[in-house]
């Protein structure tokens, strides 16, 4: 038999202790599916230890159980199963989706805060939290044989053909917000503090933090409940330019290299402000491998362009001519907008200088500017297929990226949000977006906001 100490219990095989586990699924309460529960290890994961506690235990601080633990690999356990009370001082965390190692306590179990994913976790007696407990990856298999006790309880994970999510056998005495229903983002801040909240779902930081002060996550009453009314917005009118009359016409090969040649002048290595030509000049020879065939069009410094700048492939002067970068050799300016709502792709756009536009409405083309861009109204880019890259100063009355690459070295003047920063939601007008389920705003009906000089954040 191994036998090693930790935290202090004993490693030792799962097989030697079956007897005492099949008792333990025989014993008042009986746990729904406690059997299968106890068995699940054995189809997900190939160790075969246990960690065993044999009386009450108290763990200091707080107790990781994820599969990608250093002491849970080094040890090969799959089950830890405590045969009196388990009470772990601060926060029980499991946050990842396996269905092992299975946590089974054969008396209370207490915590502070506890965070769910996969794990099941059996126990016979009570579960007391100080703080909450909230489900994670659509959680796992619970069963408790008593009381849950807690400030909060979430419950995440729903029933199965073949098993049930969550038992409780005795009574519950916590706020629930019960997640295996139909839940809007709206229902979640209709009753929990937006401190306690991340991407429409819980901050389990702050949840826990206010846990361990014996703080509150609830409103103390729930807001009220607002009818969404998204108007009808018609986009703007394109004015599309065509800049071909300004500029030459030459083949991809005479190019490539002379504008990579641009980016290392101006582009100054300094890794502190993520300043890399590398970072713009692999876009360039990208767009050009792909488009050898094709053409660039050639714009002189201090090009003023009346209209929009549209790089969409359905554009009457990219596909006669057959386009598939403009390179500005200076300042560029645009007396409209510059435009992409091609998803997945457009021509590229390089300005060796400053760009001056109204707003920057992009998708899936490239757009690389050396020096400075600066924008009356708003710069957005959308969807994962573009890229903007910034080599000066970025001045617009709002920078938004969603789900977008965005480089800016210099500085921004602008009021920026990207996915990372948080929900957008809590940042945009509830009109923007055409559901209250939807990450990302109406980009066109953001557009036609931003044109018509209207407010786009709320207060």
């Amino acid at each position: 038999m191994t036998s090693k100490n930790l935290f202090g219990g004993e490693v030792v095989p799962l097989s030697s202790i079956k007897s005492r586990l099949d008792s333990l699924t025989h014993r008042k309460p009986q746990l729904p599916d406690s059997t299968m529960l106890l068995s699940l290890p054995k189809f997900h994961t190939s160790f075969k230890n246990a960690l065993v506690f044999e009386g009450d235990t108290f763990i200091e601080g707080g107790l990781d159980i994820d599969t990608d633990q250093g002491w849970i690999k080094k040890n090969q356990i799959c089950l830890i199963v405590c045969f009196g009370d388990f009470h772990v001082e601060s926060n029980l965390i499991n946050n990842d989706d396996h269905y092992w190692p299975v946590l089974a306590v054969a008396g209370d179990f207490r915590a502070c805060n506890v965070l769910k994913g996969g794990m099941p976790l059996l126990v016979w007696k009570n579960l007391h939290l100080s703080g909450y407990m909230v489900g994670e990856y659509n959680d796992g298999p619970l069963r408790v044989g008593g009381n849950l006790i807690a400030l909060g309880y979430v419950p995440r994970a729903k029933d199965r053909k073949e098993a049930r999510g969550h038992v409780i056998e005795g009574s519950i005495e916590a706020k629930i917000f019960d997640a295996r229903e139909e839940f809007s983002r709206d229902d979640l801040r209709r009753v929990v503090v937006s401190e306690a909240l991340n991407y429409s779902w819980f901050n389990t930081a702050t949840t826990f933090s206010y846990g361990l002060e014996g703080k509150s996550i609830w409103r103390d009453e729930p807001l009220q409940q607002v009818e969404r009314k998204v108007p009808e917005v018609e986009p703007p009118v394109v004015r599309s330019c065509d800049p071909i009359g300004f500029g030459t016409i030459r083949k991809t090969g005479e190019l490539s290299a002379v504008v990579q040649e641009k980016i290392k002048a101006k582009i100054v290595y300094d890794p502190a402000k993520c300043a890399y030509p590398e970072s713009f000049a692999e876009f360039v020879r990208a767009q050009f491998k792909s488009f050898a065939a094709e053409s660039v069009l050639v714009l002189p410094p201090n090009t003023v362009l009346d209209g929009d700048l549209v790089l969409d492939w359905s554009e009457p002067w990219i596909s006669n001519n057959k386009i598939c970068a403009v390179v500005c050799e200076g300042d560029l300016a645009i007396n409209g907008d510059l435009l992409n709502r091609t998803l997945e792709s457009g021509v590229l756009l390089f300005v060796e200088g400053t760009l001056s536009v109204r707003n920057v409405i992009k998708s899936g083309s490239t757009v690389l500017v050396l020096d400075n861009v600066n924008a009356s109204g708003i710069v957005v880019g959308e969807y994962n297929d573009g890229t903007l890259r910034v080599g000066g100063n970025l001045d617009a009355a709002a920078y938004l990226l969603f789900d977008h690459d965005g480089l800016v070295i210099g500085r921004r003047p602008a009021r920026t949000h990207c996915d990372d920063d948080g929900e957008w939601q809590d940042v945009l007008l509830p009109e923007l977006f055409d559901d209250e389920e939807d990450c990302h705003p109406n980009v066109n009906r953001l557009w036609s906001y931003a044109r018509a000089g209207k407010q786009i954040f709320l207060e």
